[in-house]
């Protein structure tokens, strides 16, 4: 965010701060009475999502997943012998929107912890309302680097973007052996600083950048930069970039008849990948988050939804609302022994990961990828080895939750 954004937020948090504790002082006669009944009452996970406008597939794929967790924890009997309960909030993938679900869902819904945002602007603008009200939040899809910082109380169960780019340096130099590399990425903050990881991990493991050049992020013609790095001769081209952008270099690199590999990040992971490319990207490799949607997961996502296409974050809410609904039977609902135990836990089996812990930063500690080669179109695992074996049958539906003193 920009500094005057920075100011509109902590101006914006501290209003709701006020507003919520005006609203709990009003309240408090009737929670008094209402004590008896709090323990009848279902636990309230809060949801933030883009549920309309243009992200909204993302955000209603990843909310069915949420919901299908949801069910399978209180068919289980609940969490504190308590049912759970979603209460989801459209972010829009806007920022002033995100303020207004997180403030009602911790002001007025009371919530317990949020899952969300998806939206890296989602993220950024719930965090600090979050963290100001205690109320620990798990982001299921958000990447940014930036949002290791974001709070005490703020986690997230997807990788940030660095970990991707640092392990696809080291991928190409150690596994595919391919030592001299051009690197395109965006003219931006963002496309430097993760240009910059993947030159220092490339180099750490053996290989070496032979051409780098930038391309700004309004431009689709590419042609002229794509021809440049192919004169240096490079084993590979590594292009950061999002999923347009990344679909216009690969066919344009088709077009110059380049011999270049074409290494791309986890924006490629997108359902429309066939149908943009059809068999012009053959070839094309990129890594992406570990995911494991079972064939079973797949049928309880079509029977909500109708179909059972699993969209990028889907996975992550799912294993989010088990990881919340674990920590909260062992810490209770109170908003700071959840953020310590979050710290401490040891979740196993997960669908977006195998395996979560935590950092200091709240972020994964050791995030796990694969990669992906595209053939007739399609993208397939390209090396399984023993990411795959270390799955949990697709029958599976036992996951484990654990702290540790």
């Amino acid at each position: 965010m920009t500094k005057g954004a920075k100011v509109i937020v902590a101006v914006i948090v501290v209003l709701i701060l006020v507003w919520g504790g005006y609203a709990v002082y009003i309240s408090s006669k009737n929670e008094i009475s209402a004590t008896n009944q709090t323990s009848l009452e279902p636990i309230k996970i809060g949801f933030i999502a883009p549920l309309t406008g243009g992200y909204s597939r993302i955000g209603l794929n990843a909310k069915a997943a949420a919901e299908i967790a949801v069910d399978e924890i209180n068919e289980s009997g609940g969490v504190l012998n308590r049912q759970i309960k979603l209460v989801a909030e459209d972010g829009k993938c806007n920022a002033n929107q995100s303020v207004t679900a997180s403030a009602k869902l911790i002001n007025v819904d009371r919530v317990s912890v949020i899952l969300g945002g998806a939206c890296n602007d989602e993220t950024s603008a719930a965090a600090p309302i979050a963290d100001a009200s205690r109320v620990p939040m798990l982001s299921y899809c958000s990447t940014s680097d930036s949002h290791s910082a974001l709070g005490d109380f703020i986690f997230r169960n997807i990788p940030k973007e660095s970990s991707e780019i640092a392990y696809a340096a080291s991928y190409i130099a150690t596994i595919l052996k391919l030592d001299k590399v051009a690197l395109v990425h965006e003219k931006s903050e963002r496309g430097f600083k993760l240009g910059d990881t993947f030159d220092k991990n490339l180099t750490d493991s053996g290989g070496k950048i032979v051409a780098r050049e930038t391309y700004d992020s309004k431009t689709s013609n590419l042609k002229l930069i794509l021809s440049g790095v192919e004169n240096s001769r490079p084993d590979v081209l590594y292009f950061i970039g999002d999923f347009e952008s990344s679909i216009a270099a690969i066919k344009q690199a088709a077009s110059i008849k380049t011999r270049m590999q074409f290494f791309g990040t986890s924006s490629l992971d997108n359902e429309s990948l066939g149908e943009k490319l059809d068999k012009l990207g053959d070839g094309t490799m990129f890594s992406l988050n570990s995911t494991n949607s079972s064939s079973g997961f797949k049928q309880l996502m079509s029977a909500k939804l109708g179909f059972d296409k699993i969209l990028p974050c889907s996975n992550y809410a799912y294993d989010g609302v088990k990881i919340l609904a674990g920590v909260m039977n062992q810490a209770g609902t109170d908003g700071t022994s959840i953020k310590d135990a979050l710290y401490k836990v040891h979740y196993t089996g997960g669908l977006g990961q195998p395996t979560y812990d935590f950092d200091d930063n709240g972020d994964p500690s050791e995030p796990v990828y694969l990669i992906k080669v595209v053939k007739n179109g399609t993208a397939e695992i390209y090396s399984p080895d023993s990411i795959e074996s270390a799955r949990p049958d697709s029958n599976e539906k036992a996951t484990t939750t654990s702290t540790e003193n």
